[in-house]
């Protein structure tokens, strides 16, 4: 009786940006980087000509977010998606408030731009964990954090 073995594909750390499915293994940074890619993929399935535009500071409540956003420049860029740090949240809030008014522009080079900051991710619910120490967690604070506001 003849093995059966089954064909593998090639498998890439980049595959959580590069691939055009609706499953894909992620930590929560590398999902929130994931969001425009997949934001502009829908837009272009719409037949809409749009960009990205995400911005944020240094003293977030996403750590790491930043960092993750400079080393998935390529994906981004190819997506029309532009990573464009601030001083502050304000400053981030205003970046992304100014992306929003291509009515002012007699040609605008994209039908629309989206846009998050940390005031949005809070707003749509998007929150972080942060954990000292993966184990034990320490169950009172996990379990207050999966509370439903």
């Amino acid at each position: 009786m003849a093995k059966h073995s089954p064909s593998l594909r090639a498998v890439s750390l980049d595959d959580k940006y590069a691939l055009n499915a609706t499953d894909a293994y992620l930590t929560g940074i590398e999902a929130l980087i994931r969001l425009p890619i997949l934001q502009h993929q829908r837009d272009l399935q719409q037949g809409l000509n749009t960009a990205g535009l995400v911005s944020g500071y240094r003293g977030s409540p996403l750590a790491g977010l930043d960092q993750a956003l400079w080393r998935a420049k390529t994906w981004l860029k190819r997506h029309s998606v532009r990573f464009s740090p601030s001083l502050n949240e304000e400053l981030a809030a205003t970046a992304i408030s100014g992306s929003q008014q291509l009515e002012l522009h007699a040609k605008p080079k994209f039908d629309g731009v989206f846009g998050i900051d940390a005031a949005l991710a809070a707003e749509v619910g998007l929150r972080i964990f942060k954990v000292g120490m993966s184990w034990p967690l320490e169950p009172v604070a996990a379990h207050e954090f999966a509370k439903v506001a």
